[in-house]
């Protein structure tokens, strides 16, 4: 890896694209950069040409995209095609009266709306036609401007241009709401937390629209994550181009790209060299990031989604110790097949460097086995506790550990979700240490995400006829780890455990 010249600047070409073959007029798209530019704020190449592409129309008025995604990594400035496109909405386009920006994030959806109105209260021929702004000045306080937490909202007054005017709403996507997800423009910042239920939701009432008005959704977003099942299926359509009504731009590395290949990130951000510093990206996030979210925020490299591999086994490879111990306080883990046709038992304990040594402790067929090898682990180890799912095959065993005196962990089957988030995250970082065990090797390499819900997921299998059980076993260990955290002695345990596998 080395520093390129000085001057050179990012693709301004999406590496993936995909347009509507009957797009025919642009100047929509062109009036909005010029809109930007009269605000004080022009367009860079790439932006000017996402905009002028995602507004062409067909023959007969209407937009040629119904749907647009632009997929670009953070910071590189995709923000600013929203704003050119909802300055056109708001002020040029006859037919946009209504227009929502979402965001998961209320922080995110606050930030969007400062921007916009900076640019609104920059130029007084734009802050004019705003609903009470007769008289006053350009950083007065008008009723068509509301900042509250209630309602953030810009109102413009009816025009010879807009005989209707037209007001923009930014909402925050909270508890999975998809209420208020409709209008002539529609945006959907932060597409990688959308979930099917608020699509399943908005797109009747989009429909609708279609009859008689010219609505446009926007996906705006980086790469997608585990669990970014909407925005991978948007990304899907855009990258087989048979949605012959979606525009998908994508800046973007090759899934194969070395994480340190300079060449690479001139790719995947156009922004590079003019809004980000490439001694930054070198310093500050090759060096700072794990690779993995790396490779997804400044690379564009999607986290794999649905039946591929949901944990890298280069990344397993690199949190390799095979001199691991663990340390003063310990915490199992239980999982059982779902056919009940074999058991494991799994441990978590914090080393002194912060890193979490994990490690299969036992790995049998049936479950006959397992109270007493729990009683003795627990008598042994004398652990924060033996976690068990109670809703999984594991928690028909928890009465008989009981009465053999184990000290078992509930957890309920949203808190094992939310374990398997908190092991992802921890792999991830490299924070685990394992000594190479082959059962729990084939475990991780068997991993793939199944989403539940907003934003948490479970693990499931990719193939059926290998277990993943001594890596769910680890997932509710990190559970009880998290639960208990406090360091004591332990007694004993100083001849270790003896691992039995199938």
């Amino acid at each position: 890896m080395s520093l390129q010249s000085v001057g050179r600047i990012g693709a301004q070409r999406p590496r993936i694209e995909t347009v509507p073959s009957d797009a025919v007029f642009f100047e929509p798209g062109e009036i909005a950069a010029d809109l930007m530019a009269l605000a004080g704020k022009p367009l860079d190449d790439w932006q000017a040409y996402v905009v002028r592409a995602a507004r062409g129309q067909r023959a007969d008025g209407r937009y040629a995209a119904f749907e647009v995604g632009i997929n670009v990594p953070r910071q590189n400035g995709k923000n600013v095609i929203i704003e050119a496109v909802e300055l056109d909405g708001l002020f040029m386009d006859p037919d946009c009266e209504v227009i929502t920006h979402s965001a998961h994030l209320f922080s995110t959806a606050r930030k969007a709306f400062r921007e916009l109105e900076a640019i609104i209260r920059s130029s007084p021929d734009l802050f004019a036609r705003v609903v009470g702004s007769e008289g006053k000045g350009l950083r007065d306080d008008v009723r068509g401007i509301k900042t509250s937490s209630a309602e953030m909202s810009i109102e413009i007054m009816p025009s010879a241009d807009k005989p209707r005017g037209a007001k923009i709403t930014y909402l925050a996507r909270s508890a999975g709401s998809a209420r208020g997800l409709t209008g002539d423009l529609v945006v959907l910042d932060e597409a990688y937390d959308l979930t099917a239920d608020q699509i399943a939701a908005m797109m009747p009432t989009m429909a609708a629209r279609t009859m008689d008005r010219n609505p446009q959704i926007y996906y705006t977003s980086s790469a997608g994550m585990p669990s970014s099942e909407v925005w991978e299926e948007v990304r899907a359509r855009g990258l087989a181009g048979d949605s012959p009504r979606l525009a998908y731009f994508e800046w973007s590395a090759d899934d194969d790209a070395d994480s340190d290949d300079v060449d690479a990130w001139y790719q995947a951000n156009p922004g590079l060299g003019v809004r980000i510093d490439e001694e930054y990206v070198a310093e500050a996030e090759y060096r700072g990031m794990d690779e993995e979210r790396f490779r997804r925020e400044r690379l564009g490299i999607w986290a794999r989604v649905g039946d591929e591999q949901g944990l890298s086994d280069r990344q397993w490879a690199r949190q390799l110790d095979e001199g691991s111990m663990p340390g003063d306080l310990v915490v199992f883990g239980l999982d059982v097949s779902p056919s009940r046709d074999s058991a494991a038992i799994s441990v978590v304990s914090a080393r002194g460097d912060g890193r979490l040594h994990v490690e299969l402790v036992d790995h049998q067929v049936g479950t006959d086995w397992v109270v007493a090898r729990a009683k003795e682990l627990c008598d042994q180890w004398s652990p924060g506790g033996l976690v068990v799912d109670a809703g999984s095959a594991a928690g028909s065993l928890v009465g008989e550990l009981l009465r053999a005196r184990v000290k078992v962990i509930q957890v309920s089957g949203r808190e094992y979700w939310q374990a398997c988030g908190l092991a992802y995250d921890l792999f991830q970082q490299g924070a685990l240490a394992h000594i190479g065990q082959e059962p729990l090797d084939e475990a991780v390499g068997n991993v793939k995400i199944k989403p539940k819900g907003d934003s948490l997921f479970t693990w499931a299998r990719i193939d059926t006829a290998v277990t993943i059980g001594p890596w769910v076993a680890v997932t509710l260990a990190v559970a009880g780890w998290d639960k208990t955290k406090k360091r004591r002695p332990r007694k004993g345990g100083s001849s270790g455990w003896k691992v039995v596998a199938l």
